[in-house]
């Protein structure tokens, strides 16, 4: 039992500090289980500064303020409205939290990061902590403004060419 315990430990380091897409785990006490490079590389912090700390915020925010991932562990997440833009948020059956925000100290000129979390459970269906997963969208976000921008500029021709006529 032990050995099957310490191999599905394992499985999930490998999935969460493996995979590309930056990524974070906290347990139930809101410490950092798993770290993995992706958001080394998109934050600058460590896993070797992260795990077995709370100060997970600090690679997203300036003050200390709940994560989607610990507002999870609380069983919060009537909450997630209070965080984060009623518009940007989405939430379904099992679980899954989504929402999107701006970070203007990501970068220059900031990054908009998309990021889900979803609890984990014990096999009693316990949560025991939470996954975050961030994604950069500040492309599809400048793409979108684009267009709004020229959409706007098409009605106004067409404003003026329907006036002349």
């Amino acid at each position: 039992m032990e050995k099957a315990l310490h191999n599905q430990k394992a499985q999930m380091e490998s999935i969460i500090c493996g995979s590309p897409i930056p990524q974070f785990m906290i347990d139930k006490d809101h410490k950092v289980v798993y770290w993995n490079k992706a958001l080394e590389h998109l934050r600058g912090l460590t896993a070797h500064e992260m795990v077995g700390t709370k100060n997970h915020w600090k690679a997203f925010y300036d003050y200390e303020r709940p994560c989607m991932a610990d507002l999870i562990v609380d069983g919060a997440e009537k909450e997630i409205n209070k965080w984060y833009h009623i518009n940007d948020y989405k939430t379904n059956t099992i679980g899954f939290h989504k929402a999107m925000d701006f970070f203007k100290s990501f970068g220059r000129g900031g990054k908009w990061l998309c990021f889900s979390a979803i609890p984990v459970k014990d096999a009693k269906g316990n949560i025991t902590g939470a996954i975050e997963i961030l994604e950069d969208v500040t492309d599809s976000k400048m793409a979108e403004e684009t267009i709004r921008i020229a959409e706007q500029k098409c009605m106004d021709i067409l404003k003026v060419v329907n006036h002349e006529m």
